[in-house]
């Protein structure tokens, strides 16, 4: 495996693949009820995360001084349950989202594809 040398390219499967991540992560948690937290930095420093019930919650049961303190973070309450599916619907359509713009993605590298091939043909 190696890094995909072009940039355009480098992004579109960026895209794909933080959606397959954050998806995997989701159905995880689902059906495990895991709390889960992933960070990913693009090498520009941009974060994107993705945590149940939060970044923080995951976090925070990571590290030892900081115990579970409510019913957020309890998985038999109806608080975490609620939460639990307002988190899975919004990132059920963050991930529309991120289809579409890949699938968009897509076609300008196909665009751009094409028309260099034009050009070099000429």
């Amino acid at each position: 495996m190696r890094m995909i040398p072009s940039k355009k390219a480098r992004r579109v499967t960026f895209s794909k693949r933080k959606s397959g991540l954050f998806k995997k992560a989701s159905e995880l948690s689902i059906l495990t009820g895991a709390h889960v937290a992933i960070i990913v930095f693009l090498p520009g420093g941009n974060p994107f995360s993705f945590g149940f019930p939060s970044v923080n919650t995951a976090i925070n049961r990571f590290l030892p001084s900081m115990p579970m303190t409510n019913d957020y973070d309890d998985p038999n309450s109806v608080q975490y349950l609620s939460i639990r599916c307002q988190y899975h619907n919004e990132f059920l359509q963050h991930i529309e989202a991120e289809k579409k713009r890949g699938q968009h993605l897509d076609l300008t590298l196909k665009a751009i594809r094409h028309s260099w091939f034009k050009s070099s043909d000429n």
